[in-house]
């Protein structure tokens, strides 16, 4: 299975998401409850405390984008991209300095397989 290869997890690479969507989740429930909204002090702290741990390359279109995708696909609880066993969508890959990741099937850099069978699962095509 790919994805066994680090953090000391199970499964890896895919615990490790697991994770953080879940932390992701925790706190964009809280972010949006009414006791946060309607406290300024308590949205403030939240933002701050989301700035100084958050860190992210997405350029703002990317993100936008993710945003789109999130409003469009609100019935969705989830989308892996491992694939099927005959059809994976990642395969391991090391990298020039020995790193273990998962890459496209397709090759490094070509997400074209893994952007349609996402938009499919979400019902964007």
């Amino acid at each position: 299975m790919p994805g066994k290869v680090s953090y000391g997890l199970p499964n890896g690479d895919f615990d490790r998401t697991k994770y953080q969507r879940a932390i992701v989740e925790a706190i964009l429930r809280q972010a949006s409850s009414t006791s946060t909204l309607t406290n300024p002090q308590r949205l403030a702290e939240l933002i701050d405390t989301v700035g100084a741990n958050v860190r992210t390359d997405l350029k703002a279109s990317q993100m936008n984008t993710a945003i789109q995708l999130g409003r469009a696909s609100s019935t969705v609880t989830g989308v892996s991209i491992l694939g099927d066993a005959d059809a994976p969508l990642l395969v391991d890959y090391t990298g020039t300095g020995g790193q273990s990741a998962l890459a496209p099937a397709a090759g490094v850099g070509v997400y074209s397989g893994i952007k349609a069978y996402v938009a499919a699962k979400v019902g964007l095509t």
